[in-house]
């Protein structure tokens, strides 16, 4: 989690960047497993609504917003839209560890 403490200033920026209404992450990162070789998971939710009123293209917001993350951190992301996780272990699982950092 440190990695993201140390660039929360940025990762909010990008956030606001790419219409992000709520961030989370969940996976290794909260957990001592978390090594030089692990990548970060995030789950998203956008503002639709204003990716939509702006006439912006979702898959570029999505894809770019990754690759920013990408850059910004060092490793390779891994990201899931809250809102369409349907598999009901996984949604169990996500929403019993995941943790809000922006929204």
């Amino acid at each position: 989690m440190k990695l993201i403490e140390m660039n929360m200033d940025k990762i909010i920026t990008l956030c606001r960047k790419y219409r992000v209404a709520q961030l989370w992450v969940f996976g290794s990162i909260l957990t001592p497993r978390f090594n030089a070789d692990s990548d970060v998971d995030f789950s998203v939710n956008f503002d639709d609504e204003s990716i939509r009123r702006d006439g912006l293209d979702w898959a570029d917001i999505f894809f770019d917003f990754i690759h920013e993350l990408e850059s910004l951190l060092g490793r390779k992301i891994d990201m899931v839209c809250d809102d369409s996780v349907s598999n009901k272990y996984f949604r169990k699982e996500l929403d019993a560890t995941k943790q809000l950092i922006y929204g």
